[in-house]
Order: C-alpha cells, then sequence, then structure tokens
C-alpha cells in the first residue's frame, strides 16, 4: 500500500483540530507568554492556540504592547500578525474571541454561530432540513454557552 493521497499541494503545518495541532501551538507561543508577562508586564493576558488578548488601564500601553509582540513574533518565530484583529477598544464595547461575543454582560453567541443557527432554522422551515438536526444543533448551543 502506498501513501496515503493528498486532495491538493503539500504546505508547511500541521492539520488544524489534532492534538499535535494544539500542543505544537502551545509549545510554539509559548516564548510569547513569557514575553508578555515578564518583559511587557501586561497581567491582563489571555491566549488560547493563536488567538490572544490584552487588557489594560492605558490605550497607550497596549499600542506599544502590540509594536512590541509584532516585533517579538516576526524575529523569534517569523511570524505576522493579521491586520484586521489588531484593534485597541474599550472594554465597554463588545468584541468576540473564540466565536463568542464578549461584553461586560458576559458571554453570547458570536456572528458565525449566530448566522449558522439562522441558517439552520431557514432550512428547517422550507423542510429542506430535519428536526433533529434543529435539535441537535440547538443542544450544542445550549451546552457551549453552559460552559461559557
Amino acid at each position: 500500500m502506498g501513501a496515503p493521497s493528498t486532495t491538493g499541494p503539500r504546505t508547511c503545518g500541521l492539520p488544524l483540530g489534532g492534538y499535535l495541532s494544539h500542543w505544537s501551538g502551545g509549545l510554539y507561543l509559548n516564548g510569547l507568554d513569557h514575553f508578555v508577562k515578564r518583559t511587557l508586564k501586561i497581567t491582563g493576558y489571555l491566549r488560547y492556540m493563536d488567538d490572544f488578548s490584552l487588557f489594560a488601564d492605558e490605550r497607550g500601553r497596549l499600542e506599544s504592547a502590540r509594536e512590541a509582540i509584532r516585533d517579538w513574533l516576526a524575529s523569534e518565530r517569523r511570524l505576522e500578525l493579521k491586520p484586521r484583529n489588531q484593534s485597541v477598544q474599550p472594554t465597554r464595547e463588545p468584541s468576540t474571541y473564540l466565536g463568542f461575543r464578549v461584553s461586560r454582560a458576559g458571554l453570547g453567541m458570536g456572528p458565525k454561530a449566530k448566522r449558522r443557527l439562522q441558517a439552520r432554522l431557514r432550512a428547517t422551515k422550507r423542510g429542506s432540513s430535519n428536526l433533529d438536526q434543529l435539535e441537535r444543533s440547538l443542544r450544542s448551543l445550549q451546552g457551549m454557552l453552559r460552559l461559557a
């Protein structure tokens, strides 16, 4: 037997969602965690895989931290920040993090999850989707929000 075929050209990296991907992401960006906490001394820092958020009282401190992180990622890991995900905003404004809508009121469904649920509801109304599928989606959503 030969090696499994791929559907496209081989690229560098790991398949998303696998255990090795999660482990490698944690290991590869562990240095970023230490840099943010020890060098930049940002106490409000969250990271899951390659998504992270910083929290501080002064906007200028966050902007300078963003620049330092951009430089560190480029020099130490050859990575770049996504341009659209670099906003500095007050915590009074809701934002999306890891698919959740985060606000002072708590956690809610993110925009993608909301669109998928609306599409599932429309499909069920048209009759192109069954009620069992809708029920599974609603239970999944309920469980996700309960964990949040």
